[in-house]
């Protein structure tokens, strides 16, 4: 019992202040956000990253915690604005960021979204995963013949708690963007779906 409680103990200590990783749950709200790191290490890390995640502690060297902005570890605050979602059920979602400058950057070294939704429990599927520049579809990953993108945790030996899809893999050939990057996604595996507003 004792190296059963020591092993919680040493969980808790790893996962950021704030971060728990329950098991997912099917009737539960979760939220998906876009995250991304240019040529040149202006980022968006994603939800539960140690460092620079939402409750990330190298925030602590900054003047605050800038998880809700575009950052740069030596030039600070840069150009962006996020548009995060709130996962409400099965159904189709968008993540995006808009009002960015990427300088003289030429490619991307991740484009992804995490999530708060944990990897522990009945299993999530995230489908039909669309990346778009600028409006104009840059990678699909429809699930045929292994196209699809990558969560670390399941598709890698990394050491992960939640949900990240990464797309990368999917931009062949691309021009960098100067409006808008967005994901379009599409979740199932929730008890519920989501209830779409009819104005």
């Amino acid at each position: 019992m004792k190296k059963v409680l020591a092993c919680l103990m040493l969980i808790a200590l790893l996962l950021p202040a704030g971060v728990f990783a329950a098991e997912f749950d099917p009737n539960g709200v979760y939220y998906a956000y876009l995250g991304l790191q240019s040529q040149n290490q202006i980022f968006r890390n994603a939800w539960a990253c140690p460092y620079f995640g939402a409750e990330g502690t190298d925030w602590a060297k900054y003047d605050d915690n800038h998880f809700n902005d575009m950052f740069h570890t030596d030039n600070g605050l840069q150009a962006g604005v996020f548009q995060d979602i709130e996962i409400r059920g099965n159904g189709t979602y968008s993540v995006s960021v808009s009002g960015f400058d990427f300088g003289n950057d030429e490619m991307f070294n991740l484009i992804f979204f995490s999530t708060n939704i944990p990897l522990a429990g009945n299993p999530v599927t995230f489908s039909d995963v669309t990346v778009k520049m600028d409006g104009s579809t840059k990678s699909r990953f429809d699930g045929d013949d292994g196209n699809r993108p990558i969560i670390p945790g399941l598709d890698t030996n990394e050491t992960k708690d939640f949900y990240e899809v990464h797309c990368i893999s999917g931009l062949l050939e691309y021009d960098m963007p100067t409006d808008e990057i967005s994901i379009e996604f599409t979740v199932s595996g929730f008890a519920y779906d989501l209830e779409l507003l009819v104005y």
